[in-house]
């Protein structure tokens, strides 16, 4: 019976929070993808298509400043206002997401499998928040990190990388040379810019 209470004090306690960015053009699709739970952040990244700096890193990333505490608060109470209208909604037999629409190359941000778009009251708070997360210096913990020059690629494991190795364009990339798309299997794909 102690057992039974000390799981369900961890279970509530550690409640966590996902919010996550999905976007999609005729060119590419990006999944940024971050998970709060008490402090503490993960970034699930599987693309940097639409990342403002062209982060040449896939993978999965932590962090553990506190600056995300005030977000994962923000996030919360927005989650709560969505649960309120989904709660009303499938009482006329609707949810929240069906008011999100089905534009497939609309950008969309994502908060506990909740859809919210751009044209919602809640949008720019999300927006503000995601940006907040985005611009933190997140620690690769398991993924790939591509050299500046795009001609070695480091694997990560554990936080730790392995030794830098050639990178080849022929057998990641669509074309041999920036710009071009590169996929890396179960992380996601990489653009790479043209080199200035």
């Amino acid at each position: 019976m102690r057992l039974f209470f000390i799981g369900l004090f961890i279970s509530f306690h550690s409640y966590g929070i996902t919010l996550s960015q999905f976007r999609t053009t005729s060119e590419a699709t990006s999944l940024q993808e971050f998970l709060l739970v008490d402090g503490k952040a993960s970034y699930n990244k599987k693309s940097n298509f639409f990342d403002p700096s062209l982060d040449l890193r896939l993978g999965r990333f932590t962090y553990s400043g506190k600056e995300t505490l005030p977000v994962e608060k923000s996030l919360k109470a927005v989650l709560a206002k969505i649960v309120i209208a989904d709660k009303i909604l499938k009482s006329k037999k609707r949810s929240f997401n069906d008011l999100s629409g089905n534009d497939k190359h609309q950008s969309v941000l994502i908060l506990d499998g909740f859809k919210v778009t751009p044209e919602s009251d809640l949008y720019s708070e999300l927006k503000i928040n995601f940006n907040a997360l985005i611009n933190l210096k997140w620690e690769i913990q398991k993924g790939i990190s591509l050299s500046a020059d795009h001609t070695k690629v480091t694997q990560i494991n554990n936080g730790k990388p392995s030794a830098p190795q050639p990178f080849n364009f022929a057998f990641s990339c669509q074309s041999q040379s920036p710009p071009t798309v590169c996929g890396f299997k179960d992380l996601g794909v990489l653009f790479i810019p043209k080199n200035n």
